[in-house]
Protein backbone atom coordinates (compact mmCIF):
# COMPACT_ATOMS: atom_id res chain seq x y z
CA UNK A 1 0.00 0.00 0.00
CA UNK A 2 1.37 3.38 -0.54
CA UNK A 3 1.55 6.25 2.07
CA UNK A 4 -1.67 8.04 0.88
CA UNK A 5 -4.15 4.95 0.92
CA UNK A 6 -2.44 4.46 4.33
CA UNK A 7 -3.42 7.58 5.28
CA UNK A 8 -7.59 7.62 3.66
CA UNK A 9 -7.97 4.20 5.46
CA UNK A 10 -6.37 5.87 8.87
CA UNK A 11 -8.78 8.47 8.16
CA UNK A 12 -11.69 6.31 7.63
CA UNK A 13 -10.85 4.50 11.12
CA UNK A 14 -11.15 7.56 12.79
CA UNK A 15 -14.51 8.17 11.76
CA UNK A 16 -15.66 5.37 12.80
CA UNK A 17 -13.96 5.08 16.45
CA UNK A 18 -16.21 7.43 19.11
CA UNK A 19 -14.60 10.19 19.82
CA UNK A 20 -12.45 11.24 22.63
CA UNK A 21 -14.58 12.10 26.22
CA UNK A 22 -14.33 16.00 26.90
CA UNK A 23 -12.28 15.54 29.98
CA UNK A 24 -13.77 18.34 32.90
CA UNK A 25 -11.18 19.22 36.06
CA UNK A 26 -12.42 21.42 38.83
CA UNK A 27 -10.23 22.78 41.18
CA UNK A 28 -12.53 24.06 44.37
CA UNK A 29 -11.48 25.18 48.24
CA UNK A 30 -12.09 22.87 50.48
CA UNK A 31 -15.82 21.69 51.43
CA UNK A 32 -17.94 18.88 52.08
CA UNK A 33 -18.36 15.96 50.19
CA UNK A 34 -21.69 16.88 49.39
CA UNK A 35 -21.51 20.18 48.02
CA UNK A 36 -18.83 18.95 45.92
CA UNK A 37 -21.27 15.96 44.57
CA UNK A 38 -24.31 18.12 44.01
CA UNK A 39 -21.73 20.62 41.97
CA UNK A 40 -20.09 17.88 39.89
CA UNK A 41 -23.87 17.39 39.00
CA UNK A 42 -24.52 20.70 38.00
CA UNK A 43 -21.29 20.88 36.25
CA UNK A 44 -21.77 17.85 34.42
CA UNK A 45 -25.54 19.24 33.32
CA UNK A 46 -24.21 22.51 32.01
CA UNK A 47 -21.22 20.91 29.62
CA UNK A 48 -23.32 18.01 28.18
CA UNK A 49 -26.29 21.18 27.49
CA UNK A 50 -23.75 22.71 25.65
CA UNK A 51 -21.96 20.17 23.98
CA UNK A 52 -25.96 18.81 23.28
CA UNK A 53 -26.78 22.58 21.64
CA UNK A 54 -23.92 22.70 19.69
CA UNK A 55 -23.83 19.56 18.20
CA UNK A 56 -20.45 18.41 19.28
CA UNK A 57 -20.96 14.65 19.73
CA UNK A 58 -18.53 13.87 22.91
CA UNK A 59 -19.10 12.43 26.54
CA UNK A 60 -18.21 14.72 29.69
CA UNK A 61 -16.72 13.58 32.06
CA UNK A 62 -15.96 15.77 35.23
CA UNK A 63 -13.44 15.46 38.11
CA UNK A 64 -13.70 17.32 41.46
CA UNK A 65 -10.35 18.58 42.98
CA UNK A 66 -9.83 19.92 46.42
CA UNK A 67 -7.01 22.97 45.99
CA UNK A 68 -3.72 22.12 47.74
CA UNK A 69 -2.34 26.03 48.08
CA UNK A 70 -5.46 27.40 50.74
CA UNK A 71 -6.47 29.69 47.95
CA UNK A 72 -10.73 30.70 47.98
CA UNK A 73 -10.82 29.79 43.86
CA UNK A 74 -12.45 27.80 41.76
CA UNK A 75 -10.76 27.13 38.15
CA UNK A 76 -12.67 24.98 35.64
CA UNK A 77 -10.66 23.42 32.73
CA UNK A 78 -11.61 20.77 29.88
CA UNK A 79 -9.52 19.02 28.11
CA UNK A 80 -6.37 21.12 29.96
CA UNK A 81 -7.92 24.73 28.83
CA UNK A 82 -8.97 27.26 30.55
CA UNK A 83 -12.80 27.75 31.08
CA UNK A 84 -13.39 29.69 34.04
CA UNK A 85 -11.58 31.23 37.25
CA UNK A 86 -13.60 32.75 39.62
CA UNK A 87 -13.50 33.39 43.32
CA UNK A 88 -15.48 30.93 45.32
CA UNK A 89 -19.10 31.91 45.70
CA UNK A 90 -20.69 32.03 49.42
CA UNK A 91 -21.36 28.33 51.24
CA UNK A 92 -24.84 29.14 50.75
CA UNK A 93 -25.62 28.19 47.18
CA UNK A 94 -22.11 27.51 46.72
CA UNK A 95 -22.74 24.72 43.92
CA UNK A 96 -25.55 25.63 42.44
CA UNK A 97 -23.10 29.39 41.80
CA UNK A 98 -20.17 27.19 40.70
CA UNK A 99 -22.22 25.53 38.24
CA UNK A 100 -24.23 28.35 36.83
CA UNK A 101 -20.73 30.80 36.91
CA UNK A 102 -18.95 27.93 35.13
CA UNK A 103 -21.57 27.56 32.85
CA UNK A 104 -21.89 31.49 32.12
CA UNK A 105 -18.26 31.24 31.29
CA UNK A 106 -18.63 28.29 28.52
CA UNK A 107 -20.75 30.37 26.38
CA UNK A 108 -18.05 32.65 26.30
CA UNK A 109 -15.41 30.25 25.74
CA UNK A 110 -17.51 27.03 23.86
CA UNK A 111 -14.23 26.71 21.44
CA UNK A 112 -12.54 24.99 24.05
CA UNK A 113 -15.23 22.09 23.48
CA UNK A 114 -13.40 21.23 20.08
CA UNK A 115 -11.00 18.14 19.70
CA UNK A 116 -9.39 17.15 16.56
CA UNK A 117 -10.86 14.33 15.99
CA UNK A 118 -14.30 16.66 15.93
CA UNK A 119 -12.59 19.02 13.68
CA UNK A 120 -11.80 15.94 11.54
CA UNK A 121 -15.39 13.99 11.50
CA UNK A 122 -16.77 17.56 10.34
CA UNK A 123 -14.44 17.97 7.83
CA UNK A 124 -14.92 14.62 6.20
CA UNK A 125 -19.02 15.46 6.09
CA UNK A 126 -18.22 18.88 3.57
CA UNK A 127 -19.14 19.10 -0.30
CA UNK A 128 -18.24 21.53 -2.46
CA UNK A 129 -14.89 23.61 -2.54
CA UNK A 130 -14.53 23.29 1.42
CA UNK A 131 -14.27 19.51 1.51
CA UNK A 132 -11.57 18.30 3.20
CA UNK A 133 -9.45 21.27 3.92
CA UNK A 134 -6.54 21.81 5.76
CA UNK A 135 -7.01 21.04 9.60
CA UNK A 136 -6.07 24.56 10.80
CA UNK A 137 -8.19 26.34 8.40
CA UNK A 138 -11.13 24.05 9.22
CA UNK A 139 -10.68 24.44 13.22
CA UNK A 140 -10.29 28.62 12.51
CA UNK A 141 -13.78 28.69 10.76
CA UNK A 142 -15.59 26.37 13.65
CA UNK A 143 -13.69 28.25 16.62
CA UNK A 144 -15.28 31.17 15.12
CA UNK A 145 -18.82 29.81 14.85
CA UNK A 146 -18.66 28.16 18.39
CA UNK A 147 -17.45 31.78 20.07
CA UNK A 148 -20.44 33.61 18.38
CA UNK A 149 -22.91 30.73 19.80
CA UNK A 150 -23.35 28.91 16.70
CA UNK A 151 -23.63 24.90 16.82
CA UNK A 152 -21.96 22.47 14.11
CA UNK A 153 -24.99 20.34 13.93
CA UNK A 154 -26.58 22.59 11.02
CA UNK A 155 -23.29 22.37 8.66
CA UNK A 156 -24.56 19.83 6.69
CA UNK A 157 -25.95 20.40 3.43
CA UNK A 158 -25.00 24.03 4.33
CA UNK A 159 -24.52 25.47 0.58
CA UNK A 160 -22.10 28.43 2.04
CA UNK A 161 -20.08 25.63 1.73
CA UNK A 162 -20.13 25.59 -1.72
CA UNK A 163 -21.04 29.03 -2.87
CA UNK A 164 -18.10 30.42 -0.47
CA UNK A 165 -16.05 28.00 0.38
CA UNK A 166 -13.46 28.13 -2.20
CA UNK A 167 -11.05 31.84 -2.04
CA UNK A 168 -12.21 33.43 1.32
CA UNK A 169 -10.55 33.19 4.49
CA UNK A 170 -11.53 30.94 6.94
CA UNK A 171 -13.40 33.99 9.26
CA UNK A 172 -15.48 35.29 5.63
CA UNK A 173 -16.57 31.72 5.55
CA UNK A 174 -17.59 31.19 8.85
CA UNK A 175 -19.23 35.08 8.63
CA UNK A 176 -21.20 33.60 5.18
CA UNK A 177 -22.22 30.61 7.61
CA UNK A 178 -23.55 33.18 10.55
CA UNK A 179 -25.28 35.07 8.22
CA UNK A 180 -27.68 31.93 7.17
CA UNK A 181 -27.16 30.43 10.66
CA UNK A 182 -27.55 32.91 13.28
CA UNK A 183 -30.93 32.63 15.25
CA UNK A 184 -33.52 35.69 13.90
CA UNK A 185 -34.75 35.79 17.59
CA UNK A 186 -34.28 36.33 20.69
CA UNK A 187 -36.21 33.17 23.00
CA UNK A 188 -36.80 34.50 26.57
CA UNK A 189 -38.08 32.81 29.27
CA UNK A 190 -39.43 33.96 32.06
CA UNK A 191 -42.51 33.07 34.74
CA UNK A 192 -45.57 33.94 33.33
CA UNK A 193 -46.34 36.00 36.72
CA UNK A 194 -43.51 38.50 35.38
CA UNK A 195 -45.33 39.31 32.24
CA UNK A 196 -48.45 39.27 34.55
CA UNK A 197 -48.22 41.35 37.27
CA UNK A 198 -45.90 44.46 34.94
CA UNK A 199 -47.49 47.54 35.01
CA UNK A 200 -48.65 49.20 31.96
CA UNK A 201 -46.66 52.15 31.89
CA UNK A 202 -43.43 50.08 32.07
CA UNK A 203 -44.41 47.73 29.23
CA UNK A 204 -42.21 49.98 26.76
CA UNK A 205 -38.90 49.33 28.54
CA UNK A 206 -37.90 46.09 25.99
CA UNK A 207 -37.95 49.12 23.72
CA UNK A 208 -35.66 51.47 25.90
CA UNK A 209 -33.36 48.47 26.00
CA UNK A 210 -33.29 48.05 22.35
CA UNK A 211 -32.72 51.63 22.34
CA UNK A 212 -29.94 51.64 25.01
CA UNK A 213 -27.63 48.79 23.37
CA UNK A 214 -27.92 50.82 20.22
CA UNK A 215 -26.75 53.80 21.34
CA UNK A 216 -23.91 52.34 23.67
CA UNK A 217 -22.82 49.48 21.31
CA UNK A 218 -24.27 50.44 18.03
CA UNK A 219 -26.10 46.33 17.97
CA UNK A 220 -29.42 46.33 16.75
CA UNK A 221 -31.67 43.33 18.41
CA UNK A 222 -33.11 40.50 16.73
CA UNK A 223 -36.89 40.12 17.47
CA UNK A 224 -37.93 38.46 20.86
CA UNK A 225 -39.83 36.03 21.64
CA UNK A 226 -40.81 35.57 25.11
CA UNK A 227 -42.18 31.97 26.33
CA UNK A 228 -43.55 31.57 30.42
CA UNK A 229 -42.58 27.52 31.54
CA UNK A 230 -40.35 25.70 33.14
CA UNK A 231 -38.94 28.65 35.25
CA UNK A 232 -39.12 29.83 38.79
CA UNK A 233 -40.35 33.28 38.93
CA UNK A 234 -37.75 35.37 39.67
CA UNK A 235 -35.41 33.84 36.98
CA UNK A 236 -35.17 34.46 33.07
CA UNK A 237 -33.15 32.57 30.71
CA UNK A 238 -32.18 33.53 27.13
CA UNK A 239 -31.15 31.61 23.97
CA UNK A 240 -28.40 33.04 22.28
CA UNK A 241 -28.35 31.80 18.87
CA UNK A 242 -27.74 27.83 19.18
CA UNK A 243 -27.00 27.89 23.36
CA UNK A 244 -28.69 28.65 26.17
CA UNK A 245 -27.87 30.79 29.37
CA UNK A 246 -28.33 29.50 32.73
CA UNK A 247 -30.92 30.63 35.01
CA UNK A 248 -30.18 34.70 35.85
CA UNK A 249 -31.73 35.16 39.21
CA UNK A 250 -33.80 38.86 39.18
CA UNK A 251 -32.43 41.28 41.66
CA UNK A 252 -35.16 43.51 41.19
CA UNK A 253 -39.33 42.71 41.45
CA UNK A 254 -40.35 39.89 38.75
CA UNK A 255 -41.92 42.13 36.74
CA UNK A 256 -40.36 43.17 33.35
CA UNK A 257 -38.25 45.99 33.45
CA UNK A 258 -36.77 43.41 36.61
CA UNK A 259 -36.15 40.79 33.70
CA UNK A 260 -34.70 43.45 31.50
CA UNK A 261 -32.40 44.55 34.00
CA UNK A 262 -31.15 40.86 34.27
CA UNK A 263 -31.03 40.65 30.69
CA UNK A 264 -28.71 43.49 29.77
CA UNK A 265 -25.57 42.48 30.56
CA UNK A 266 -25.94 39.20 29.00
CA UNK A 267 -26.74 40.93 26.20
CA UNK A 268 -24.44 43.52 26.02
CA UNK A 269 -21.20 40.60 27.09
CA UNK A 270 -22.43 38.77 23.86
CA UNK A 271 -23.36 41.90 21.86
CA UNK A 272 -21.05 40.79 18.64
CA UNK A 273 -22.96 37.46 18.24
CA UNK A 274 -26.30 39.63 17.13
CA UNK A 275 -24.61 41.11 13.93
CA UNK A 276 -25.28 39.22 10.59
CA UNK A 277 -23.83 39.95 7.52
CA UNK A 278 -26.41 41.13 5.22
CA UNK A 279 -27.44 43.75 7.75
CA UNK A 280 -24.55 44.96 7.59
CA UNK A 281 -24.91 45.11 3.81
CA UNK A 282 -28.39 46.92 3.88
CA UNK A 283 -27.02 49.65 6.47
CA UNK A 284 -24.35 50.43 4.30
CA UNK A 285 -26.31 50.56 1.50
CA UNK A 286 -28.78 52.82 3.36
CA UNK A 287 -25.79 55.38 3.17
CA UNK A 288 -25.70 55.81 -0.19
CA UNK A 289 -27.91 58.21 -0.52
CA UNK A 290 -25.86 60.22 2.07
CA UNK A 291 -22.44 59.46 1.32
CA UNK A 292 -22.79 57.53 -2.43
CA UNK A 293 -19.10 57.63 -3.28
CA UNK A 294 -17.69 56.67 -0.06
CA UNK A 295 -20.08 53.85 -0.01
CA UNK A 296 -19.22 52.64 -3.96
CA UNK A 297 -15.73 52.71 -2.77
CA UNK A 298 -16.23 50.72 0.03
CA UNK A 299 -17.83 48.36 -1.86
CA UNK A 300 -15.09 47.83 -4.19
CA UNK A 301 -12.73 47.80 -1.26
CA UNK A 302 -14.20 45.94 1.50
CA UNK A 303 -15.99 42.74 0.53
CA UNK A 304 -19.12 42.43 3.04
CA UNK A 305 -18.12 39.55 4.87
CA UNK A 306 -14.37 41.38 5.71
CA UNK A 307 -16.79 44.66 6.94
CA UNK A 308 -18.95 42.09 8.78
CA UNK A 309 -16.39 40.24 10.62
CA UNK A 310 -14.33 43.62 11.20
CA UNK A 311 -17.32 45.33 12.97
CA UNK A 312 -17.57 41.84 15.00
CA UNK A 313 -14.30 41.62 16.37
CA UNK A 314 -14.68 45.37 17.76
CA UNK A 315 -17.71 44.45 19.03
CA UNK A 316 -16.72 41.68 20.68
CA UNK A 317 -13.68 43.83 22.28
CA UNK A 318 -16.88 46.22 23.56
CA UNK A 319 -15.84 48.85 20.76
CA UNK A 320 -19.00 50.35 19.40
CA UNK A 321 -19.90 50.33 15.73
CA UNK A 322 -22.91 52.62 16.10
CA UNK A 323 -20.93 55.19 13.58
CA UNK A 324 -20.24 52.89 10.52
CA UNK A 325 -19.99 55.95 8.61
CA UNK A 326 -16.66 56.87 9.93
CA UNK A 327 -15.84 53.30 10.63
CA UNK A 328 -15.77 52.57 6.68
CA UNK A 329 -13.97 56.24 6.72
CA UNK A 330 -11.22 54.93 8.89
CA UNK A 331 -11.32 51.71 6.95
CA UNK A 332 -10.26 53.51 3.62
CA UNK A 333 -8.06 55.70 5.21
CA UNK A 334 -5.83 53.00 7.17
CA UNK A 335 -2.43 52.65 6.26
CA UNK A 336 -1.77 48.21 5.13
CA UNK A 337 -0.99 46.40 8.48
CA UNK A 338 2.33 45.58 9.64
CA UNK A 339 2.53 43.40 13.12
CA UNK A 340 6.01 44.12 14.74
CA UNK A 341 6.47 43.28 18.11
CA UNK A 342 5.66 46.60 20.17
CA UNK A 343 6.17 48.70 16.69
CA UNK A 344 4.61 52.65 17.28
CA UNK A 345 3.63 54.49 14.46
CA UNK A 346 3.90 58.11 15.46
CA UNK A 347 2.34 59.77 12.75
CA UNK A 348 0.20 59.05 9.99
CA UNK A 349 0.83 59.47 6.03
CA UNK A 350 -0.85 62.03 4.28
CA UNK A 351 -0.45 60.34 0.95
CA UNK A 352 -0.81 56.56 1.58
CA UNK A 353 -3.31 55.10 -1.28
CA UNK A 354 -6.31 53.46 -0.37
CA UNK A 355 -5.39 49.83 1.05
CA UNK A 356 -6.42 46.59 -1.05
CA UNK A 357 -8.55 45.15 1.52
CA UNK A 358 -9.73 42.49 -0.49
CA UNK A 359 -6.91 40.53 -0.26
CA UNK A 360 -7.80 37.49 2.14
CA UNK A 361 -4.34 38.04 3.97
CA UNK A 362 -6.44 41.23 6.03
CA UNK A 363 -7.17 39.80 9.08
CA UNK A 364 -10.64 41.11 10.72
CA UNK A 365 -8.45 41.65 14.28
CA UNK A 366 -5.83 43.43 12.07
CA UNK A 367 -8.63 46.05 10.61
CA UNK A 368 -10.28 46.99 13.59
CA UNK A 369 -6.92 47.31 15.54
CA UNK A 370 -6.07 50.00 12.64
CA UNK A 371 -9.35 51.65 13.29
CA UNK A 372 -8.60 51.76 17.11
CA UNK A 373 -5.27 53.82 16.47
CA UNK A 374 -6.67 55.94 14.23
CA UNK A 375 -9.18 56.89 16.78
CA UNK A 376 -6.41 57.06 19.40
CA UNK A 377 -4.25 59.22 17.36
CA UNK A 378 -7.18 61.30 16.29
CA UNK A 379 -8.34 61.85 20.13
CA UNK A 380 -4.68 62.42 20.94
CA UNK A 381 -3.92 64.92 18.13
CA UNK A 382 -7.17 66.94 18.87
CA UNK A 383 -5.73 67.51 22.56
CA UNK A 384 -8.33 64.94 24.09
CA UNK A 385 -7.04 64.22 27.93
CA UNK A 386 -6.75 60.15 28.03
CA UNK A 387 -9.03 58.32 30.11
CA UNK A 388 -7.78 57.35 33.40
CA UNK A 389 -7.27 53.55 32.33
CA UNK A 390 -4.52 51.27 33.55
CA UNK A 391 -2.83 49.56 30.84
CA UNK A 392 -1.59 46.15 31.73
CA UNK A 393 0.77 43.68 29.79
CA UNK A 394 1.92 40.63 29.57
CA UNK A 395 5.48 39.03 28.88
CA UNK A 396 6.31 39.20 25.19
CA UNK A 397 7.55 35.28 25.56
CA UNK A 398 3.99 34.13 26.76
CA UNK A 399 2.34 35.86 24.08
CA UNK A 400 5.30 34.30 21.90
CA UNK A 401 4.58 31.03 23.28
CA UNK A 402 0.55 31.00 23.18
CA UNK A 403 0.99 32.23 19.45
CA UNK A 404 3.16 29.35 18.45
CA UNK A 405 2.56 26.48 20.74
CA UNK A 406 1.89 23.60 18.53
CA UNK A 407 0.72 20.74 21.12
CA UNK A 408 -2.29 20.79 23.51
CA UNK A 409 -0.09 20.37 26.89
CA UNK A 410 1.42 24.03 26.25
CA UNK A 411 -1.56 25.70 24.86
CA UNK A 412 -3.11 24.50 28.19
CA UNK A 413 0.17 25.00 30.55
CA UNK A 414 0.74 29.27 28.99
CA UNK A 415 -3.27 29.89 29.00
CA UNK A 416 -3.38 29.09 32.58
CA UNK A 417 -0.58 31.10 33.03
CA UNK A 418 -1.81 33.76 31.38
CA UNK A 419 -4.98 33.60 32.78
CA UNK A 420 -4.26 33.05 36.25
CA UNK A 421 -1.91 36.04 36.36
CA UNK A 422 -4.22 38.48 35.02
CA UNK A 423 -7.29 36.96 37.50
CA UNK A 424 -4.57 38.21 40.11
CA UNK A 425 -4.24 41.55 38.80
CA UNK A 426 -7.57 42.87 40.18
CA UNK A 427 -8.74 46.75 37.84
CA UNK A 428 -7.00 44.93 34.41
CA UNK A 429 -9.47 46.28 32.53
CA UNK A 430 -7.44 46.81 29.64
CA UNK A 431 -4.44 44.25 28.06
CA UNK A 432 -1.71 45.49 25.70
CA UNK A 433 -0.27 43.11 23.78
CA UNK A 434 2.53 42.76 21.85
CA UNK A 435 1.90 42.13 18.42
CA UNK A 436 -1.84 42.14 16.37
CA UNK A 437 -1.62 38.42 16.32
CA UNK A 438 -2.11 38.48 20.02
CA UNK A 439 -5.00 40.70 20.45
CA UNK A 440 -7.54 37.61 19.40
CA UNK A 441 -5.93 34.78 21.39
CA UNK A 442 -5.69 36.45 24.28
CA UNK A 443 -8.80 38.51 24.39
CA UNK A 444 -10.65 34.83 23.46
CA UNK A 445 -8.66 33.08 26.32
CA UNK A 446 -9.39 36.01 29.00
CA UNK A 447 -12.84 35.49 28.67
CA UNK A 448 -12.51 32.12 31.30
CA UNK A 449 -12.14 35.43 33.68
CA UNK A 450 -15.09 36.83 35.63
CA UNK A 451 -15.41 40.14 33.97
CA UNK A 452 -13.17 39.70 30.90
CA UNK A 453 -11.05 43.10 29.43
CA UNK A 454 -10.81 45.12 26.50
CA UNK A 455 -7.71 43.74 24.56
CA UNK A 456 -5.72 46.18 22.54
CA UNK A 457 -2.46 46.18 20.73
CA UNK A 458 0.80 47.99 21.19
CA UNK A 459 0.77 49.90 18.07
CA UNK A 460 -2.84 51.39 18.72
CA UNK A 461 -0.97 53.18 21.99
CA UNK A 462 -1.20 57.23 21.31
CA UNK A 463 2.03 59.04 21.86
CA UNK A 464 0.94 60.02 25.31
CA UNK A 465 0.15 56.78 26.62
CA UNK A 466 1.83 55.66 30.03
CA UNK A 467 3.46 52.48 29.51
CA UNK A 468 1.60 49.29 30.42
CA UNK A 469 2.48 48.00 34.11
CA UNK A 470 4.32 44.71 33.93
CA UNK A 471 1.91 41.76 35.08
CA UNK A 472 4.24 38.10 35.55
CA UNK A 473 7.18 39.44 34.38
CA UNK A 474 9.67 37.16 36.28
CA UNK A 475 7.63 34.79 36.82
CA UNK A 476 9.08 31.82 35.65
CA UNK A 477 7.22 29.25 37.57
CA UNK A 478 5.51 26.05 35.80
CA UNK A 479 1.78 25.55 35.39
CA UNK A 480 -0.12 22.44 35.44
CA UNK A 481 -4.01 21.45 34.88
Amino acid sequence: MNAQLWKSLGDFVRILLPPAPLTVRVTVPDVGEDALETARTALHQAFSLVVEELGIERDVVVTMTGRHDGADIVEVAADGRPVAIFPAPPVAGWAAQVGARTHSALLRRARVLLDDATVDKIGKKLSGPAADPARAALRRTLEYLLDNGIGVQHLDGETAWDDQGCGYSPIEVAECLINDLASPELAVTVAESALRDTPDDQRTHLVDLRLALYDEHGIRLPEVAIASHDIGPSEVRVRLNDLTTPALPLTAPATLPGVLAALGPVLTDHAAWFLRADEVAAQRTELASVVPDLVHLSETQVPTWLLSACLRALSANSDSIRNLPRIIWLLLDSDPPRDGIDEVTLSKSGTSPVPDLTSITHEPEFLASAIRRLIAYEAWAGGETPADTHLFGLPAEWEDALLHATDSRTVAKTEWRIVRALFASPGSSLIVTHTLAGVAPIRGLLRALPHPPRVIASQELPPHAPLPIPVGWGDSSSVSM
